[in-house]
């Protein structure tokens, strides 16, 4: 087993097909056909079940081209090792990010960075740990920054701290509930029946908090709200109507500093989440992302996020 080999074997699984798999490799359909076939001959497992429309991978060949994946990816991480200790300061950085630190935490962090590494190339992908983790797990990411499991890290990941994040309750800026001559008033879970909200999806864990918040108080969950998993929905609606929604505080702090949104002082358990870095246990990170680890550290702490749980 070779390298071209397994970079044939996940040509072909990409592509689904092996016509097209030897077009994007510049190789002979022969040759690509006759490479597969050696690899199934050295391992004794037939990789690819043929169908009329093309191939697709048998459980063995599922379990393999994982692997190879994890192999091509740890060899384009140590090439761009090479390249920075050459002093030529280029890489790769492939960071899945979830909403909670794309809009804050994120960009900061890619500032300090790129100014550090202007060459190095990063690719940020959104979404959640569902996911992000498998493509982790194929070393299609390095890594991935957003909330960490409440039942701990994947069996093949590794987890890192970076600080706890609070779930506060927002409107836009003179609000009803906002006014000035109430901002120093203490507000109860209560005062929020009636209104209207924009909330995440259900099963998340800051509208599953808002409502057991609710539920203790014993009043119904908000039955009137938009739901959306768009930041940007979130933003347009809180600015320009009365509705409310439950954020870590993170998200908006620029529309909190630019005085365009308020934090209701709502009396209410308000609950912490860990936001950390979510690695592979037996990858090998690039220099590239780990000095891009380092800046998220740096940030985090100048940004004033606290690192350890709130009392």
């Amino acid at each position: 087993m070779n390298l071209r080999q397994l970079s044939n074997l996940v040509a072909v699984a990409d592509c689904g097909n092996i016509t097209h798999a030897a077009a994007r490799l510049n190789i002979s359909q022969p040759a690509l056909t006759k490479s597969i076939r050696d690899l199934e001959t050295a391992l004794g497992v037939v990789l690819f079940d043929r169908e009329p429309r093309g191939v697709r991978p048998t459980p063995g060949g599922e379990s393999l081209i994982a692997h190879a994946r994890t192999v091509l990816a740890e060899l384009q991480r140590a090439t761009a090792d090479l390249s920075l200790i050459r002093d030529t300061a280029t890489g790769n950085v492939l960071i899945g990010a979830a909403p909670a630190v794309v809009d804050d935490l994120l960009p900061r962090t890619l500032v300090r960075f790129l100014a550090a590494y202007p060459d190095v190339n990063v690719a940020v992908t959104e979404g959640t740990n569902q996911t992000l983790v498998p493509a982790l797990r194929t070393g299609a990411l390095d890594m991935i920054v957003g909330p960490l499991s409440p039942d701990g890290p994947d069996t093949a990941c590794t987890e890192e701290l970076l600080y706890y994040n609070e779930l506060a309750i927002f409107a836009r800026a003179g609000h009803p509930l906002a006014k000035p001559d109430t901002a120093e008033a203490t507000l109860a879970i209560a005062d929020l029946a009636g209104q209207q909200w924009i909330l995440p999806p259900r099963g998340t864990a800051p509208r599953s908090q808002l409502e057991n918040a609710f539920r203790r108080a014993g009043l119904d969950p908000p039955a009137s709200a938009v739901e959306t998993s768009s930041m940007s929905c979130v933003r347009a609606l809180l600015l320009a109507t009365d509705r409310l929604t439950v954020l870590p505080a993170q998200i908006v702090r620029m529309e909190r500093e630019m005085g365009l949104v308020s934090v209701l002082p709502v009396k209410w358990q308000a609950p912490s989440r860990p936001i950390g870095i979510t690695a592979r246990l037996r990858g090998t990170l690039s220099e590239a992302a780990s000095a891009f680890i380092g800046c998220l550290h740096e940030t985090a702490q100048q940004g004033g996020e606290v690192e350890v749980p709130p009392p």
